[in-house]
């Protein structure tokens, strides 16, 4: 090779060194930039405190429930504990809202109506010193429409309750209602529960013996009563469904005289002729079964049990005595005053031994504006004489109205409504029995 050649190759080479070096160069600190970008990413953050609008934000509570107002209070004593017990409930459940007893008292004097509406409106005005406290304008409420007898109303209450054919779950709801407010001690709520308990339950507690404890009472009488409901309803149409006999009565309701002329009764029908509870014409209607008698293979139209017992006599009646005319006789008329919802009205009662309730007139009621509803199960009434009373069966019945009698005496009764225009008032055996 020529020294030229060589010249030219060694000049090539020393430019090729060159540019790779600058190349290497290059890509050092690209590599470096890398290294940098990814230094950057990887780090975490520095902490930065958060700001007070976020702080805020997290100590936000949550919403509070939305809680339907309770019912106007317009007065009426059977109403006032429930209308308080909703009041603290909305208050507890509502503790930003209701804040304050400035905030409870007015919140409860705004649904107060009528005659408590006035009276606190009359302690706004003249700022009673009352109104500075929930708790003192509570005691004040009820110091005002506080039932004064709850106490005599609940024992006589739970005195005249039956189960009847009502399942015992029924039972034991109204009965424990009542039972806090008659103060009796646990032997004699003992007793009195299983004196309104039906006939099959009664049977299988003196079988098994009666526990000494209320809960386990209640308990032991549950679970038999939803056995032997189920067993009933297992039983084969050919089965006579006679059961025990307990009738369907309304609680707080006193069983009516049974009708000595019936000696054989085909189904429990309650207190009037051909109707039936739902659940037993629903079972009647799935297994086939005559509607009046509950046997198998024909229809209540053609029922021979109808034949034999006369039309339309119940196996159980309301006896109603009620005087003649033609013969004077002597009656216990007793001074009375009902009240209810602030209304007063002095009247006389009679005593009548031979009536199987508490009756009103329905003149008398429509003239004092007692409020009235209708009966779930109409109730026949027939006169001493076996003959039916010309206004036909009772379909109402009052609220329950406080009575009074004389200054240390008051109960809470209910009225069946029935035309009596020469005594208003009826006071029956049932009621002789209870203050005997």
């Amino acid at each position: 090779m020529e020294p030229a050649e060589i010249t030219e190759a060694v000049a090539a080479l020393s430019h090729q060194v060159s540019a790779l070096t600058h190349s290497f160069q290059e890509l050092q600190t690209e590599h470096r930039q890398l290294q940098a970008q990814v230094q950057v990413v990887t780090l975490p953050p520095p902490y930065t405190p958060p700001s007070a609008p976020i702080q805020a934000n997290l100590e936000t509570p949550f919403p509070e429930p939305h809680v339907k107002l309770p019912e106007t209070f317009n007065g009426d004593r059977t109403k006032f504990e429930a209308f308080m017990l909703d009041c603290c409930i909305l208050f507890s459940l509502k503790p930003r809202t209701y804040n304050s007893d400035f905030v409870k008292v007015r919140m409860v004097i705004s649904l107060l109506g009528e005659e408590p509406k006035k009276w606190a409106h009359t302690l706004l005005q003249d700022h009673d010193p009352v109104l500075e406290s929930w708790p003192s304008f509570a005691a004040a409420l009820e110091a005002m429409y506080q039932d004064p007898h709850k106490r005599e109303s609940a024992q006589n209450i739970i005195r005249a309750l039956r189960q009847g054919r009502h399942p015992v779950e029924d039972y034991v709801t109204h009965f424990r209602h009542y039972a806090h407010d008659t103060a009796w001690n646990e032997a004699a709520l003992l007793d009195q529960f299983r004196r309104g308990l039906a006939d099959h339950l009664k049977d299988e507690l003196a079988r098994v013996g009666v526990p000494r404890s209320l809960d386990t009472v209640i308990d032991f009488c549950i679970q038999f009563d939803r056995r032997w409901r189920e067993r009933r309803n297992e039983r084969p149409p050919s089965t006579p469904i006679g059961g025990s006999r307990e009738n369907q009565v309304p609680f707080n309701a006193l069983v009516p005289v049974s009708n000595p002329r019936r000696t054989e009764e085909p189904m429990q029908i309650g207190l009037v002729d051909r109707r039936l509870p739902q659940a037993e014409m629903d079972r009647c209607c799935r297994l086939n079964l005559c509607l009046y008698c509950g046997r198998a293979n024909h229809q209540a139209r053609v029922c021979p049990a109808k034949a034999t017992s006369g039309r339309g006599k119940s196996g159980f009646i309301t006896t109603f005595s009620r005087p003649s005319p033609l013969l004077p006789m002597p009656h216990l008329l007793l001074p009375i005053s009902l009240q209810w919802q602030q209304k007063t009205f002095p009247l006389q009662a009679m005593v009548d031994s031979g009536a199987s309730g508490c009756f009103m007139d329905t003149t008398l009621a429509t003239c004092i504006s007692l409020p009235l509803s209708n009966k779930e199960i109409p109730v026949e009434i027939r006169l001493v004489d076996g003959s039916p009373l010309s206004s036909g069966p009772i379909t109402q019945e009052s609220i329950p109205v406080q009575m009074s009698l004389g200054p240390d005496h008051s109960e809470l009764l209910h009225f069946d409504i029935v035309t009596s225009p020469i005594f208003p008032v009826i006071l029956g055996l049932p009621w002789l029995r209870l203050h005997n």
